[in-house]
Formats: structure tokens, sequence, C-alpha cells
């Protein structure tokens, strides 16, 4: 996964993005190429503020597990095993029924449970499931102390970027993921066909499907293929924007509230914003939670639902090699000029300087 610029800023609030930034891989440009890895264009992906952390790459459990440690160094239990099954909301509580017979009386729920969210089927009336894409997301893990022998790139700056290898009905994607190099994280695009198979498909007939529809590509996109344990496949979610984020004594936050397409690359930054956001409103309307809900999806909305729609207008279906070829003329102009130019908002963005927030620091 990749931590943009401004979730890491959420990150060095809490006193943990340095660490981060250790054990994960700088992500300093955005690089394109075609199959052949001949170069199409290349940005840079900071913040414009010299003196922070730009975006980092990393596997998930790597930042899951920092987070769990920075939890327990706070003196925060954590409960495993407790899957929502209903709630009774009452005028100043909150009663959490799970499936383990379990029920749990709270003064609140924020619902951080992701794309399929219990919470928001109770936020919603039920009213709002997320639009699955036909395609699908197909991407690995690899870990081995010899693949910065495969990774041979002359040009250094490869190995902090986040390489696209682009062609008119398939892309591949790869970055490294940690500081030493020992593991790289790559994703692709195939047609429809492919995807369907692939989705249906045992380990090895996945590797062998992928194999062979990137036959010919320039290295190292066979030999991850090859050096990948797992080969994951999971449907992309597009949360068609919510109504209210809110109700009662419930909130969402994250996916849950505002699922992000794959191409927006915002996922998990925007939940730490959002975590951020809510907290601080909450620290300010203690007594209130209904109107730090409101102030916190007033502040919210409009940038996530900005942000997501940008992402569906970048999805690239299939298209012909005659219009590709127009595509590859076009973004070896524009990218350099406005690659970090639309980027800026996004990135430059702090919770931190919103005035209810100073004000509850």
């Amino acid at each position: 996964m990749t931590i943009a610029p401004n979730g890491m800023k959420i990150l060095n609030h809490l006193g943990i993005g340095n660490r981060i930034a250790r054990l994960g891989a700088p992500i300093d440009f955005i690089r394109f190429t075609d199959k052949t890895d001949k170069a199409i264009s290349r940005f840079g992906n900071k913040s414009s503020k010299l003196d922070e952390v730009g975006a980092i790459a990393l596997p998930r459990s790597t930042l899951m597990q920092v987070l769990r440690e920075k939890v327990s160094e706070a003196g925060i239990t954590v409960l495993n095993d407790f899957s929502i099954d209903h709630i009774d909301y009452h005028h100043d509580y909150v009663n959490l029924y799970f499936k383990n017979k379990e029920m749990v009386k709270a003064d609140m729920v924020i619902g951080a449970d992701g794309a399929n969210s219990t919470i928001r089927q109770y936020v919603c009336d039920g009213q709002s499931t997320p639009k699955i894409h036909k395609s699908v997301v197909i991407g690995g893990l690899v870990k081995s102390e010899n693949i910065k022998s495969i990774i041979n790139y002359k040009d250094d700056s490869s190995r902090s970027s986040i390489n696209l290898l682009l062609h008119h009905d398939k892309s591949f994607g790869f970055c490294c993921g940690s500081k030493d190099e020992s593991i790289w994280m790559w994703w692709c695009r195939v047609d429809d066909d492919i995807s369907e198979k692939i989705s249906h498909t045992l380990r090895e007939k996945k590797r062998e499907l992928l194999l062979n529809a990137f036959s010919g590509w320039k290295s190292p996109v066979q030999e991850l293929l090859l050096e990948t344990e797992y080969i994951s496949v999971n449907h992309a979610y597009d949360l068609e924007p919510l109504h209210s984020w809110h109700k009662n004594r419930a909130v969402l936050i994250g996916d849950a509230a505002h699922a992000m397409p794959p191409s927006s690359g915002q996922g998990a930054s925007l939940a730490m914003e959002d975590a951020l956001s809510l907290a601080c409103s909450l620290s300010v309307n203690d007594l209130c939670p209904q109107i730090a809900f409101e102030q916190y999806a007033s502040m919210r909305k409009e940038r996530v639902e900005k942000i997501a729609e940008l992402a569906r207008r970048q999805r690239q279906p299939p298209v012909s090699p005659l219009k590709f070829w127009f595509i590859k003329k076009a973004l070896s102009v524009i990218l350099p000029i406005v690659g970090p130019r639309s980027n800026k908002w996004i990135y430059d963005y702090d919770p931190r300087q919103i005035s209810w927030y100073k004000r509850a620091i």
C-alpha cells in the first residue's frame, strides 16, 4: 500500500511518521513507460512543503503492526472476534449486539468497518450498497533477498518511484515496499475475460494466466510474477456519495463512508484524515456527539467526493492501439506540467490548520 503525503501528515501527528518512513520506501516520483520500459512521462510525488515526509510505500501488515503498538502504548484495549450483528439506538446511548452473543452499551459508534460496512446499513437505513466494478484488482507482494538483483534499473530514481507500464489493453505497476529493497509490491489491470478466469482459478493457474498476459513485457514484470508466493484477487469497490455520514449516535469514517476507486491512491490517507478530523470535532463538542458528527461531515464530504470523482475520470478502459499512441503522446507533454500541480491541493491538505482543530489543541 502507499501512504500519500497527506496521510503521512496524520502519522507524523501521531508520532509514528518517522518510524513508518524508516520501515517503508519513499515514493518520490510517478513514472510512466510503455511495456518495453520506454519512457512516456515522469513527475514528482511530494508535498510542496519541503520539511514534510513524502509518500511512503510499505506492506499493509507493517502499518497495522505499528498502529497496534501505538494503541497498546496508549493503554487502549482492543477486542478481537467481535463481529457486529445489529444495533439499537437510544436517545443518549447505543446498544451493540455482536455475533458472539456479547452486548456492549456505548455513548457512540464510529463505523470504521470498511467498504462492506454493517454500520452504514443502519446509518443509511439499508439504502446504500457499494457499486462493484466488473474489473478486479490483482496484485502481489514479493519478499526476497534476491529481488534487488531482479530490479536492476540503471536509473536509481525508479527505485523510489511508482512505476507504471502501460499498454492499450492492460497495465502493470510496481514499487519498492521497504527501505532495504527486500520487499516489492505489484498490481495489474487486464481485460475482463482474463480477470474473470483469474478470479475462479487456483494459485498456479493465476500465475500462468498472468505470465501469458504479460509475455514479452520488459523486466521485471515476469520476474515479479514468478517470485510472488500469493497472488491476490479482489473486486474494486466504488461507493456512490452518501446522503449522510451519520445518524443519531453513529458516524462513518474511511471506506465505510467513501470507498475510493483504487486509482485514487488515497483510500488509507483519507481514512486517516477522517479519524483526526472526527477526533478534533469531538474534542470541541464533547457534550453533543451529533453536533460533532455534523461538523466533521461538513468538513470532509466535499473533499473526499471530489477526489473520488477525479479517480473515476482517471480510470482508463481498454482502447485501440491507435488511440493509445495518441494518449502516450499527450501524457508525455501534459503530465510533467499538470501532474504535480493537480496533486498539490490533495497532498498539502492538513486538518490541523482548520480553525476548530486549533481550538481543540
